[in-house]
């Protein structure tokens, strides 16, 4: 649904389905590493705070699709922690629910004609 939502969002600020398919596909493969990168870079411990503060505005703007990932958990039969599930649940309809709002906002400002 994120991703969904995201093609919306891109489809409806861009003028062409091709960059809103790249940007998407993208955002995409950036979701699924971004956690990753950024507890790489940010125990690297030699990092300017320019650099710190560019990798936590993309962990902010890009979705931690990696939240959503039980494959790990399932395949060596974990248990799922309720209050984990409950805390991803909450993230994924509010990242849903702050694209759709900005998908609205620029659907209203774009001329159909």
């Amino acid at each position: 649904m994120i991703i969904t939502v995201l093609a919306l969002f891109l489809t409806s600020i861009t003028t062409s389905s091709y960059i809103a398919f790249l940007v998407t596909a993208s955002s995409y493969f950036i979701g699924q590493n971004v956690e990753i990168i950024r507890k790489m870079f940010i125990n690297s411990g030699d990092l300017s705070s320019i650099m710190r503060y560019s990798i936590e505005v993309l962990t902010w703007l890009f979705p931690n699709l990696n939240a959503f990932d039980i494959k790990t958990a399932a395949g060596y039969g974990l248990p799922l922690e309720p209050s984990s599930i409950a805390w991803t649940v909450v993230y994924g309809f509010s990242y849903i629910i702050a694209i759709l709002i900005l998908t609205i906002f620029a659907f209203q400002r774009r001329e159909l004609t």
